[in-house]
């Protein structure tokens, strides 16, 4: 259900041809559509998204990760280790997450990122969809299975910031 609906969004906003007027504020000056950026380099901004700068190691390097990451949620899912729910929710959102940003870099060649997260008092924007607000709320759940310390947790919560 969690790959369907990042999919059907990021298919709704990359064939959109209107129906409401940009852009749709949802909280006053920070999630918001303004654009839809195809998100074909691993960068978030338009200045370093351009289809021409795609390079052999980024695309290897991407699959790679996507590939072991998803072979590895796999298998920590499959029922031979001991999970409790709150495990599985956190693997089954990565999982639903890293999928579905593969799924879509494979089969148009980009990542329909469309949802911008600012603040009003700054010039840049971060554009995100569905899979990666999945990821990140996977990679918060890993902070509370793996770390017992309030500062480990921390740390890792930064780095999962980082990842989307």
């Amino acid at each position: 259900m969690l790959l369907l609906i990042d999919l059907a969004t990021k298919h709704y906003f990359r064939f959109f041809e209107g129906g409401f007027e940009l852009p749709l504020v949802f909280i006053e000056g920070y999630p918001y559509i303004d654009n839809v950026l195809f998100n074909h380099t691993g960068f978030f901004d338009e200045e370093h998204n351009d289809p021409e700068q795609v390079t052999v190691l980024s695309q290897f390097l991407f699959y790679t990760f996507a590939t072991l990451s998803l072979v590895g949620l796999s298998i920590s899912m499959s029922g031979e280790y001991e999970t409790n729910i709150s495990q599985r929710i956190s693997r089954l959102l990565l999982f639903a997450g890293v999928f579905g940003n593969v799924l879509d870099k494979f089969y148009f060649g980009s990542v329909c990122d469309w949802l911008t997260i600012t603040r009003p008092e700054v010039s840049y924007y971060y554009a995100t969809n569905f899979a990666d607000i999945f990821i990140f709320l996977g990679l918060f759940g890993f902070a509370f299975e793996i770390f017992e310390e309030t500062f480990s947790r921390l740390a890792w919560c930064s780095f999962a910031l980082l990842q989307i």
